[in-house]
């Protein structure tokens, strides 16, 4: 029976998963010595142990000992090899994880060779539309990026894409999520038409999944717009552009820090485009709005300090004298001139002074 960690421990805390962890691989563990005392009892024994030997490496995997890992998934396959053959379809799975292993070790040669591996047995077990080959597909493709070769990762990425938007109940947020990985590629690569059309299929997806009046669409619009202006399509990308802004003020309000940003960038689009009037118009909203939060900010950080203060320099109730107490007034009132003067030169130099956790600053 596995002990679960105490109820103080939040569900999905490190503290829980390292606990799941370590018990994983000390059952695994005992589970293999078992299982090896059985292989001349049971043939059937032998197939398990592999399987044992699997999850022994994805435990390690999860601990980061990728060598142990690499270790016990070689065995699994060993294994598995000898009792089901070398192009059954259970060796996919060993074969992928044992070339994550050699990706994270950064043996990338070897990494592609094992996918290629798996490549050969899906394609021939399981056809050339598989969902499972769309998912080595992506993997290659990461193994390129991680080798700069943005080429090659956009080929198999497409190779992906292609396979899943034939598959009736692929999940809309992994085809978006694809879109933009292959756009961001498109886009340093200088594809730019193709980038455009990458991250349309992401605001597609992203539209059947969420609708239109979503922040996950709108983030990929503002993506859209972006890879338009860097395509030298710079009207398409303003009109873009205005309708994020549109979207956000109705999801976030009228005086949202983002509204005002999606303004900002508006107007130094619109003067690239020689649009003067509207771009002062944005630029005057732009600033009202920012102007509006920033002083928000600064007040609601002004009312902490003085909340601080208030708790930390609070006359005792103990003192009965009142000369005693008018002189610890007093010392309160000038210890709070030097603190409220030190609180605003450190307000006035800290790029984030809500988020600021300097040790000597007296307000946080």
């Amino acid at each position: 029976m596995i002990r679960r960690p105490p109820r103080s421990t939040p569900l999905y805390s490190s503290a829980a998963s390292d606990v799941y962890k370590r018990q994983a691989l000390h059952h695994f563990s005992i589970a293999k010595e078992i299982n090896t005392g059985l292989f001349e009892d049971c043939e059937d024994s032998r197939q398990f142990h592999s399987f044992i030997l699997m999850m022994l490496g994805k435990c390690f995997i999860e601990q980061q000992s990728f060598s142990q890992a690499s270790e016990q998934l070689g065995k699994a396959l060993q294994f598995n090899e000898q009792q089901a053959g070398a192009d059954h379809i259970s060796n996919v799975n060993v074969l992928t994880d044992l070339a994550f292993v050699n990706t994270k070790k950064n043996n990338y040669e070897n990494a592609l060779a094992l996918y290629s591996r798996a490549i050969e047995i899906v394609e021939h077990t399981l056809g050339p539309q598989s969902e499972t080959l769309a998912s080595l597909y992506l993997d290659i493709a990461k193994v390129f990026e991680a080798l700069s070769d943005l080429n090659k990762a956009i080929e198999f990425q497409r190779r992906a894409l292609e396979i899943l938007r034939n598959i009736e109940a692929v999940d809309h947020i992994v085809l978006a999520n694809i879109c933009i990985s292959l756009a961001e590629w498109c886009s340093r690569t200088q594809q730019h038409e193709a980038a455009v059309d990458a991250i349309s299929g992401s605001v597609k997806a992203y539209e059947e999944a969420y609708g239109k009046q979503d922040p996950n669409t709108c983030r990929a619009r503002e993506k859209l717009a972006g890879i338009l202006h860097r395509a030298g399509k710079l009207e398409p990308a303003i009109e873009e552009l205005k309708r994020v802004e549109e979207t956000r003020e109705q999801l976030e309000g009228f005086m949202n820090v983002k509204v005002g940003k999606l303004c900002k960038k508006l107007a130094t689009w619109l003067r690239e485009a020689k649009r003067e009037e509207e771009a002062k118009r944005y630029t005057k909203r732009a600033a009202s709005i920012l102007a509006s939060n920033k002083r928000q900010t600064t007040n609601l950080t002004m009312d902490n300090i003085s909340d601080n203060e208030n708790n930390e320099f609070r006359p005792s109730k103990v003192a009965t004298n009142s000369a005693k107490k008018t002189s610890t007034q007093k010392n309160i009132k000038k210890v709070k001139r030097v603190v409220m003067r030190l609180s605003l030169i450190h307000i006035c130099r800290c790029r984030r002074s809500t988020l600021c956790r300097s040790r000597w600053s007296p307000y946080h």
